[in-house]
């Protein structure tokens, strides 16, 4: 399969195959999710050192009633497709996982899970991963504890593995090795190799590049480099649930050195208890103003945000000049 990046994340290319969602948008100035996500619990089982929300309060966890009206509510215009669990925390030891997916895939939603493995087939049944459209298991789990559970799935699941690097070493290159090797044994369809966001990005991109080159075919590398967004209408089509009830514009304002890895308050767009207003409500402008915001100069989403905002921008002469 090629070009693993434009199946496997998030991209603006996936935007554009939501047209008719993407009129609503225009056309109305309100809400249109097509994807949300959603960190049910800030509990985990790791103390990873490239953890972009350390800082976090680790008791935090949502409500499953909670979740589901909340989800409910942002389907009210019938344009959310998908929903992926994610951290936060390690979302299997959100103690209602199990009936968290169910409830999800009777909405007939696409779910996807970003989990570090170490207690995955422990948590959630198999019956439970199979309902699950994909799996994305952190591998540095298998590098920190020396153990990771992987699931062996006939199915239709999607499984993939993320390595978080930073220079990348001889050891980092048998380490990936050692996990192409893994990926053929449990039938993992690709490997996402992606930089430690804590460090200096610009310095890691060219080295983790020429690895993921040099690698199986399984191998990519997604470089998420970062821009400072002219704006950010992220959440009107990709809200971020965090395990505080809180919407944030998506779930990387808590990489900026500024954040001190966790969700600052001035980034917060609405609490999930008035999502049944905001999905009423026509925008006049985007989410936040990124340009106030030093955190959104590690945007991780900019390519979606500029097309978002050329999609809603009404000052264009000649527009019909293609």
């Amino acid at each position: 399969m090629r070009n693993l990046p434009s199946h496997f994340t998030s991209t603006g290319e996936k935007l554009l195959l939501w047209p008719d969602i993407l009129l609503q948008l225009q056309k109305f100035r309100m809400p249109t999710p097509i994807n949300i996500q959603i960190s049910p619990t800030n509990k985990c089982n790791l103390n990873c050192s490239f953890c972009s929300v350390a800082g976090r309060d680790r008791s935090l966890e949502l409500e499953l009633g909670d979740i589901l009206n909340f989800i409910d509510e942002l389907s009210m215009r019938k344009t959310v497709k998908a929903v992926e669990i994610t951290g936060g925390g390690e979302p299997t030891l959100y103690p209602e996982i199990e009936k968290l997916i169910s409830e999800l895939v009777v909405r007939n939603l696409s779910v996807g899970l970003i989990t570090n493995g170490l207690e995955l087939t422990d948590k959630i049944a198999e019956r439970y991963l199979k309902k699950l459209s994909w799996i994305r298991i952190s591998t540095n789990t298998l590098e920190i504890t020396g153990k990771i559970q992987i699931p062996t799935l006939i199915c239709s699941t999607i499984m993939g593995f993320s390595y978080v690097s930073g220079i990348p070493t001889e050891k980092t290159k048998e380490f990936l090795q050692k996990l192409v090797h893994l990926s053929y044994e449990y039938q993992v369809d690709y490997i996402r190799l992606v930089p430690n966001c804590l460090e200096d990005v610009t310095t890691l991109i060219k080295p983790l590049q020429k690895l993921a080159d040099s690698l199986n075919q399984k191998v990519f590398f997604q470089d998420k480099y970062p821009k400072r967004p002219d704006a950010c209408y992220l959440a009107y089509v990709k809200p971020y649930l965090y395990s505080n009830g809180i919407i944030y514009p998506c779930n990387s304002v808590s990489l900026a050195p500024e954040a001190n890895r966790d969700f600052p308050a001035n980034t917060a767009i609405f609490h999930m208890s008035v999502a049944h207003e905001w999905m009423r409500q026509k925008f006049k402008g985007p989410c936040i103003c990124s340009s106030k915001h030093n955190v959104c100069k590690s945007c991780r989403f900019f390519n979606q945000n500029q097309l978002l905002r050329s999609l809603l921008r009404s000052d264009i002469f000649h527009k019909e000049h293609v």
